[in-house]
């Protein structure tokens, strides 16, 4: 069986309470069933309903030391948490009460929202306090989209650029699969790279970038032939001269013509004319030819002599072979121009070695004809050559070849190769540009990551949201007793509400009441206050009703109506406690008090109320 509220012991150090104790003063009756405490502002009336209210919640009072005594128990105020509930059941409606209860959402130029009750009160704050959060929150969503969408545009425009820049270089020519190289086929190229990391493996030299780049462009060449020249073996020709050059012909050689060899050359090339024609008589005077002067003459040009000169002669047949055949290679020689343009140095290097070896043996040759020429003057002397053949080897040649080899290739093969110069030059274009590609890359997936995580944070943000309305929805007072209750309080045309999602806006005289006062408040937050008198957990006939300024800021016309209106919603509980600054309340009540019954026993203990 619950307990009534007997007298409030001690009040020590409790704000206008400095020490009170109830023992102290004899004429001071315990708390009856009905009670009613009078006392302007600052009188305590505020402090005592505190009290109250933290026995109610079982909670510690924040201020002093207090001590109540229920029944014939003394509770202390660090007992309130541990009292049980069937010592004493209360209900007490004070400012606190209000706000906890009653809960106004501002809603800018429309009427503000009231929830009802003090657990959508706690759901409504805190969807309020949600709603700031929300706010940030969907503040962070859009910042993280605008950044993300900022750096997608930028990586977007980093591949778009590339593309175009690579689609202008190689993708310029007839048939290059580049014609339609575009912004996925490069992310694509970069993206594969990146995976794979093997992009230092395609970075190419300036000199091999700019090659590949003029022969992707070029058009297909005319293959080129360069007959099979051998080279001349100076070595060869060099043994051969130095061999003739150190002969000596052994005959009965006229002094004369040894010293001139001039006269030497003349009288042999007349000696021949005249056998030629059998003449007796010298050709040039006419006179007769002595006979022992033809035989000192034939005596000096023998057969050792004459053959001497024919070979002397082939050799220098020989080296005019060389020479030509040397002459010939080099005109043969294509010009560098025909050449792909990859191919273009290689071979003009080759070429230039190979020509000037040809120059340096052509210069040998004609050497070696001087030197032939002279042995011919000189036939009964044994000469030195004073001079070694130059080096001309086959290398010089076949790296000409090579290269003319090579460029005949990609002529039979144009397009494989142009295909794959196009290949490396978009590897290393890719390459060359993956640093800030990849940089981009991770930007934006840092920026989705955050769009991300502020996407779900305000998801659950959301979700918490429309749980908290689901609860203020599921505990909201049904609108028509709310507002039978105005009525009855306040009077017919006064304060009305109407259902708005998950509370209820003032309505006065059809209109929205846009600035309810502090009195139409506190008179939503009592009848909400009593209706629940009547709830399952609070048996109102056994509990103790605690009233602290129920009326406040209400006009005498409304005053008189919810005094009544208390009185018919409390005139049953087991305990009642009224407090009050205003006299009019303070008047009706006890009226209402005096005419209990009971109340006139000559023994105060009997009287039911108190005052």
């Amino acid at each position: 069986m619950s307990s009534t509220i007997t007298q409030v012991s001690l009040l020590r150090d409790c704000r206008v309470f400095r020490d009170f104790r109830w023992a102290d003063d004899p004429d001071l009756d315990h708390f009856g069933r009905f009670n009613l405490v009078y006392g302007w502002n600052g009188s305590g009336k505020s402090t005592i309903s505190q009290l109250l209210r933290s026995l109610e919640l079982r909670q510690e009072p924040q201020f002093g030391d207090v001590q109540l005594r229920v029944g014939s128990r003394e509770i202390k105020g660090n007992e309130f948490p541990a009292t049980p509930p069937e010592t004493v059941s209360l209900k007490v409606f004070n400012q606190d009460f209000v706000k906890d209860n009653v809960f106004r959402s501002d809603g800018g130029e429309i009427a503000p929202i009231l929830v009802v009750g003090e657990r959508s009160v706690a759901a409504q704050q805190q969807t309020e306090d949600l709603r700031q959060t929300q706010s940030h929150v969907q503040q962070s969503l859009e910042n993280a989209q605008g950044e993300k969408e900022s750096l997608q545009k930028r990586l977007e425009r980093h591949c778009a650029d590339n593309a175009k820049t690579l689609k202008d270089r190689i993708g310029e020519k007839a048939g290059s699969a580049y014609r339609n190289y575009n912004l996925p086929k490069y992310q694509k190229r970069a993206d594969l790279m990146i995976a794979q990391d093997d992009h230092t493996a395609y970075h190419l030299s300036e000199s091999d970038r700019h090659l590949l780049t003029a022969h992707q462009s070029e058009d297909v060449r005319p293959t080129l032939t360069l007959a099979d020249h051998g080279l001349p073996n100076l070595t060869a020709r060099h043994s051969a001269v130095a061999g003739l050059m150190s002969q000596t012909v052994a005959s009965r050689a006229i002094q004369a013509l040894i010293d001139d060899a001039k006269l030497t050359d003349w009288i042999r090339t007349g000696l021949a004319l005249h056998e030629d024609r059998q003449a007796v008589d010298c050709l040039y005077c006419e006179q007769p030819l002595p006979a022992s002067r033809l035989a000192a003459l034939n005596g000096h040009f023998d057969d050792a002599h004459e053959q001497l000169m024919q070979d002397l002669d082939a050799e220098i047949r020989r080296c005019n072979t060389a020479k030509d055949s040397l002459a010939t290679l080099e005109s043969d020689l294509p010009v560098r121009e025909q050449l792909y343009a990859d191919l273009a140095q290689p071979y003009e290097g080759a070429k230039t070695t190979l020509v000037k070896c040809i120059g340096d043996a052509q210069d040998f040759l004609d050497q070696l004809l001087e030197d032939l020429e002279q042995k011919k003057t000189r036939p009964f002397v044994s000469l030195n050559l004073t001079h070694s053949p130059p080096s001309l080897e086959d290398d010089h040649l076949s790296r000409v070849k090579l290269t003319i080899e090579q460029h005949n290739a990609k002529c039979s093969d144009f397009d494989a190769g142009v295909k794959e110069a196009r290949i490396q030059l978009e590897a290393d274009f890719v390459a060359g540009h993956l640093q800030d590609y990849k940089a981009l890359k991770d930007a934006v997936r840092r920026a989705k990551d955050a769009e991300r995580e502020a996407s779900e944070r305000a998801k659950r943000i959301r979700t918490k949201i429309e749980e908290l309305e689901r609860v203020v929805l599921d505990h909201r007072p049904p609108a028509d007793a709310l507002n039978d209750d105005l009525r009855e309080y306040l009077g017919p045309g006064q304060l009305q509400v109407d259902v708005r999602e998950q509370g209820y806006i003032l309505v006065r005289d059809g209109v929205p009441a846009n600035d309810p006062s502090e009195g139409e408040m506190t008179a939503i937050a009592l009848l909400y206050f009593l209706r629940s008198l009547d709830s399952s957990d609070f048996a109102v006939e056994r509990g103790v009703v605690v009233l602290d300024d129920p009326v406040s800021s209400l006009d005498a016309n409304a005053l008189y109506a919810a005094a009544g209106y208390i009185r018919r919603r409390t005139e049953h509980a087991g305990q009642l406690i009224i407090l009050t600054h205003n006299f009019t309340l303070f008047r009706e009540m006890r009226n209402w008090f005096r005419h209990l019954k009971g109340q006139r026993s000559t023994d105060p203990a009997k009287r039911p109320a108190r005052f």
